[in-house]
């Protein structure tokens, strides 16, 4: 059975459950377990699960969307014990279950967990960035759950599964070095990367009011500085991009970064490392100063709390003067140098808040 999503929810997963009876089927014990559940289930159902690709790609590329694999767990809902489990590298997937009430959960894009025992472990259960760039290519991890009573009958099943990264996004820049001891010299844009990246999530699915009970981030990329992380590098910076952004017209950047959610409310410039808050760097040269040669001059910008499933739309940065000389500290632009407009909006919704720094 399939179900198609609707057009405005682009990355959500529709899990389709059609039961039928099946007698006499057992269920698998995990590597590392004595043998298999003890249970009686001498009447099963049988699952016919199905993961679904939005299709509003205004809001996010093909490969934010894609589906490169599929486990699903059965729990016991009065237990929490993990009753039976499948992989596959596709979006659809069949599985046989007892009858009775179930925690089902779908984990999309993740290497498959082999000793998962209860649904506890699963939601304590830690994924590193990473994850999110698996056999080089972009291959974002999702979850999802749903309580479901199994019965001999059909039952259809719909449960949405949502990313666990926050995503960057830059869609334009405008310089405007006219009225400045710049006039005439030209900007290049030649590297973009995020720094102070929290590298890693739990699994929890649970809420309080909107935000995630998740735990805070135990692992970070590009503290303070851009450091060499060849594993995240292609989610969090962009290289030797000789970008070349003609005064005073908006020039199209349209690139995207991944990081894990970053609750840091506070924040810090100190030398000494600290959770802090996760900043966006622009490296520019600017020639034609002088006859000096080349400036190179760094632009930096501070994110708000980044969440999960959320997306971060920087709509355009207009630069108006010189930046840092170098990024080996962890300050930011003065204002006045860059403005910023930022939206703010849940990834797969509309809603949208701007403001100015």
């Amino acid at each position: 059975m399939k179900n198609l999503l609707q057009s405005l929810l682009p990355a959500l997963a529709l899990l389709g459950a059609i039961l039928s009876c099946s007698k006499n089927a057992s269920i698998p014990a995990l590597p590392g377990e004595s043998g298999a559940v003890t249970q009686d289930i001498t009447r099963t159902g049988t699952l016919f699960v199905q993961v679904e690709n939005g299709t509003k790609a205004s809001v996010a590329p093909e490969a934010e969307k894609a589906v490169h694999s599929l486990q699903v767990f059965v729990f016991n809902a009065a237990t929490g014990k993990r009753e039976t489990d499948k992989f596959v590298e596709a979006s659809s997937l069949q599985i046989t279950a007892p009858l009775g009430e179930k925690h089902i959960w779908a984990v999309v894009n993740h290497e498959r967990f082999l000793d998962m025992p209860t649904e506890e472990k699963l939601r304590e259960t830690v994924s590193d960035l990473s994850d999110n760039y698996a056999g080089g290519a972009l291959s974002l991890v999702m979850a999802g759950s749903k309580t479901v009573n199994v019965e001999q009958k059909d039952i259809p099943l719909e449960v949405n599964v949502t990313r666990l990264t926050s995503r960057i996004s830059l869609k334009n820049v405008t310089v405007k070095l006219d009225d400045t001891y710049l006039k005439g010299c030209t900007f290049t844009i030649k590297d973009i990367y995020l720094k102070n990246v929290a590298g890693d999530t739990n699994f929890s699915l649970e809420k309080t009011g909107t935000e995630w009970n998740i735990k805070d981030p135990t692992v970070w990329y590009n503290k303070m500085k851009l450091e060499d992380a060849p594993e995240v590098n292609p989610l969090i910076l962009d290289r030797n991009l000789s970008i070349a952004c003609p005064e005073g017209q908006s020039k199209a950047i349209d690139r995207v970064w991944y990081t894990y959610p970053n609750p840091s409310q506070g924040d810090s410039n100190s030398s000494s490392w600290s959770a802090r808050k996760t900043r966006l760097v622009i490296h520019a040269e600017i020639v034609g100063y002088g006859g000096s040669g080349a400036i190179q001059s760094y632009y930096t910008f501070t994110l708000p709390v980044l969440k999960r499933n959320f997306s971060y739309e920087i709509s355009n940065i207009t630069f108006t003067m010189l930046g840092k000389d170098n990024d080996n500290d962890d300050s930011v632009t003065d204002t006045g140098v860059a403005a910023i407009t930022l939206k703010v909006a849940e990834w797969d919704s509309g809603t949208a808040m701007t403001y100015n720094m």
